[in-house]
């Protein structure tokens, strides 16, 4: 289905654009669109006529060339340019093996030795690895041939052609390399298996060969004596042949069932319907743009799945997931970009280079700064989340009293800042990316201001609200995680926001308090907490012998390591309370840190009893 409807907008583009279509609009039921279409329907059939006229002599325009290369004057003989081409593929494979040698300790310190779960910076060096290895093989190609074929003659022309698009082949299957990783699984960026990594390396590499020794090599033959129908023949049959023979290794290899695979299969059929009407209309201008378009795509996948490699986890996860989204909108915008100028001004002509290059200048300095916006509002984000991750207690039932260690102020006004600051920066971004775009934005600020004073002046509750709660934030009232009592309702403080506060009853419920509503608000867990209870002991206990046993209860109490550290003041008798007709009630006190004071009630009751039988 992918194929069919690539062959459709294939169709529409190579014969579908008059001349003249960006600067007078396109209408396809004008009389004069339905003439440019015939016209160059006609121009496609004459174009086949043509090369299946040229097809029988095909062999004969071939031998042409060969005897022109052969009997040119002043060059070398084939066998000598055979020889020469040889030595520099020799020297190049040389190359290879020798810098692979030379980086084999780095590559086993920082790639290998990266363990079964590498990271973007294993990935990074491997492919700087790999880039050293195709810049040494450049420069040991170019040097040889500029030694050997740096002639003028055609053979040495021709040689230096096939030695270029040697080159340029080993240097554009980095990406494939970078993809697939056909002996490094670890380090792969596409989620197939070893057998299905290495099939399609191969077939990447194909393709990639035909379509540079077409581009490098066809014009060299044509040059040297090769009709163009002779020309379109050979690279008809070359590109079909191809094709047709990936096809079918493509379904026995047992691989046609991945998601990659398919993708490959669309690939290929769309640059073969391509070639063929680029072939057909003796313009490849088409082929050229498609092959940049899947590069592009394909550059940009790369990058987001290297920053990608290694898994999220963790603070350093995090921060990779952050550089993913940014690194994913600029690829974005830069992969929009660039189609845009290849289709619709380089394929389509619907917008012309010059009102391309007015619009882009605007254009571009708009969309860089909502990209900026948008970085500092995902560091922004990535840093605030760090410190409330970090400081900030996980709201939800506590220990076994429910207590939940509180906020520092500092972490209280985080998601406070959060939500202004991605509101300042919005609102910033998208004025100065307005006025780029040479949209006024003064009426948008007087717009804003009579917006804003006509909520002031008709909600006033809101308001009301919002400054209330400027003042209990300053006032350092209450914090995240604290509990506190606003005289109706009463909970630990579990969210504040502009306008209102959450509290989370020991229950569960979540009570949604404006701020404008809070009239007082009782803190239960700031410094310290003092705790009084009282016994009932029998009337003729001996009152001595009960203080210097609770004494020791609560020296007790401050050296154990658990109790010990959430008590100030240590568990003593304050006195008798009361005598009543049948026991003497007695006051104990203790004071200990806000956080748990219910437990270390608890701990002292168990261990009273535990003495006072």
């Amino acid at each position: 289905m992918q194929c069919v409807v690539a062959g459709i907008l294939i169709l529409v583009i190579a014969i579908g654009r008059p001349a003249g279509a960006a600067e007078r609009g396109t209408n396809l039921f004008a009389d004069e669109t339905l003439a440019a279409l015939q016209a160059r329907l006609g121009q496609l059939r004459r174009s086949v006529v043509e090369i299946a006229r040229a097809l029988p002599d095909l062999p004969a325009g071939l031998g042409r060339v060969l005897h022109a290369l052969r009997d040119s004057s002043d060059a070398p003989s084939l066998l000598t340019l055979a020889a020469m081409i040889a030595a520099i593929l020799v020297a190049a494979l040389a190359t290879v093996r020798a810098t692979r040698r030379l980086l084999a300790g780095t590559r086993a310190e920082f790639v290998e030795g990266a363990g079964a779960n590498p990271g973007p910076i294993a990935g990074l060096i491997a492919i700087g690895l790999d880039v050293a290895e195709r810049v040494a093989v450049a420069v040991v190609a170019g040097f040889g041939a500029e030694v050997f074929l740096s002639t003028a003659d055609a053979p040495s022309r021709f040689g230096f052609a096939i030695v270029f698009a040697g080159t340029l082949w080993w240097i554009v299957m980095l990406l494939a390399e970078t993809l697939l990783r056909p002996r490094t699984a670890r380090l792969r960026l596409l989620t197939v298996g070893n057998t299905a990594a290495a099939f399609l390396w191969r077939i990447g590499g194909c393709v990639v060969a035909v379509l540079i020794a077409i581009n490098k090599l066809v014009p060299l033959l044509i040059e040297f004596g090769l009709s163009v129908p002779h020309a379109q023949a050979l690279v008809l049959m070359v590109g079909s042949a191809v094709a047709i023979f990936i096809a079918s290794t493509l379904r026995r290899a047992g691989v046609a069932g991945i998601a990659a695979a398919r993708i490959a299969w669309s690939i290929l059929a769309t640059l073969w319907l391509a070639l063929v009407i680029g072939v057909l209309r003796v313009d490849l201008s088409i082929v050229d743009s498609l092959v940049l378009t899947i590069l592009v795509i394909t550059t940009a996948f790369a990058i987001d799945r290297l920053i990608g490699l290694g898994g999220n986890a963790g603070r350093d996860g995090r921060l990779q997931q952050v550089i993913r989204r940014c690194s994913r909108v600029a690829a974005t915008v830069i992969v929009l970009g660039l189609l845009a100028e290849t289709w619709l001004v380089g394929q389509l002509e619907i917008v012309s280079p010059a009102q391309w290059r007015e619009a882009s200048r605007a254009l571009f300095t708009g969309v860089i700064t909502l990209f900026i916006g948008y970085v500092a509002w995902e560091a922004v984000r990535h840093w605030i989340d760090r410190k409330i991750a970090g400081a900030a207690p996980m709201v939800g039932p506590g220990g076994e009293d429910g207590a939940i260690a509180a906020a520092t102020r500092f972490t209280t006004l985080l998601p406070l800042f959060r939500t202004l600051g991605a509101i300042a920066i919005f609102v910033l971004a998208l004025l100065v990316a307005l006025s780029e775009w040479g949209v006024n934005i003064a009426p948008l600020l007087a717009g804003a201001s009579i917006f804003g004073l006509a909520i002031s002046f008709g909600s006033q509750a809101l308001v009301r609200d919002i400054v209330s709660g400027i003042f209990f934030i300053a006032d350092d009232a209450f914090r995240i995680g604290e509990y506190i009592d606003t005289g109706k309702l009463k909970g630990t403080v579990e969210a504040i926001t502009v306008r209102s506060v959450k509290l989370r009853h020991q229950n569960g419920q979540v009570h949604t308090i404006p701020f404008g509503q809070l009239q007082s608000v009782t803190n239960f867990s700031r410094d310290w907490s003092t705790v009084k209870f009282n016994l009932r002991l029998a009337r003729d206990s001996d009152i001595e012998q009960v203080r210097k046993t609770i004494k020791r209860i609560g020296q007790e109490m401050l050296d154990d390591a658990e109790i010990g550290p959430e008590m100030i003041e240590p568990l003593k008798l304050q006195g008798v309370a009361d005598i009543v007709d049948n026991a003497l009630v007695i006051r104990l006190t203790f004071t200990a840190r806000p956080v748990k004071p219910n437990w270390v009630q608890r701990e002292a009751l168990k261990r009273i009893h535990t003495r006072f039988p």
